[in-house]
């Protein structure tokens, strides 16, 4: 029950907890088992769940005029700031190993501009947790990775982009729904060709 988890459970918390139990368990016993698990958060970039009031922040009821076909509009500002937000406090708050940004659920309302400022905006918020954790003496990279579709040119130009700044560390080219036809990878494999960008495959959902 997606109501009951959002109103009773903070499920990133638990998990990293949980995986943190595993870990010390497993380094008590001289095991591994838990030690080499990697815990990324998963942001829906796009998903004001309208259709689901009773988790639907007040940001959404309150900002009407911010939305465009059901999702926000990400190239007004306010609507950036708010998704950096969260964003941002997930970083801070969170021990977590990285971030992973889901476009695929709604990948209109982007810009080339608005894709790379929040990218941008997020790697270097990163890059500052992974400096205080350095600092404590525990090495630590905190990566970022998207899953956006493979067929848009919007994502394209700005995947184009992240990649010679550094501002990403995984793509992961997607289609919707369907596993045929496969999303085509070739030119993401060429843009991150002799960079430090990997590529990840996906396939997701069926026909039927």
């Amino acid at each position: 029950d997606p109501i009951k988890l959002a109103m009773n459970c903070d499920i990133l918390e638990e998990s990293i907890k949980y995986l943190k139990e595993r870990k010390t368990n497993g380094m008590a016993n001289n095991k591994t088992d838990g030690t080499g698990i990697h815990l990324t958060a998963n942001i829906g970039m796009n998903r004001p769940y309208l259709w689901l009031p009773e988790i639907s922040e007040k940001f959404t009821s309150e900002n009407p005029h911010l939305l465009k076909g059901g999702y926000f509009d990400y190239t007004k500002t306010k609507v950036q700031e708010y998704a950096l937000k969260i964003i941002y406090e997930i970083i801070d708050e969170y021990d977590i190993d990285g971030m992973f940004f889901d476009y695929m659920r709604s990948y209109n309302n982007q810009s080339v501009e608005s894709i790379i400022y929040t990218i941008r905006m997020t790697k270097e918020r990163l890059k500052q947790k992974e400096t205080l954790i350095q600092s404590k003496n525990v090495g630590k990279k905190l990566e970022l990775r998207v899953r956006i579709p493979a067929d848009q040119i919007v994502f394209y130009k700005a995947m184009k982009v992240c990649i010679e700044n550094e501002y990403i560390d995984g793509i992961v080219p997607s289609n919707i729904v369907t596993s045929e036809p496969l999303p085509p990878v070739r030119h993401y494999l060429e843009l991150a060709k002799g960079t430090k960008t990997k590529v990840y495959g996906c396939i997701d959902g069926w026909k039927h």
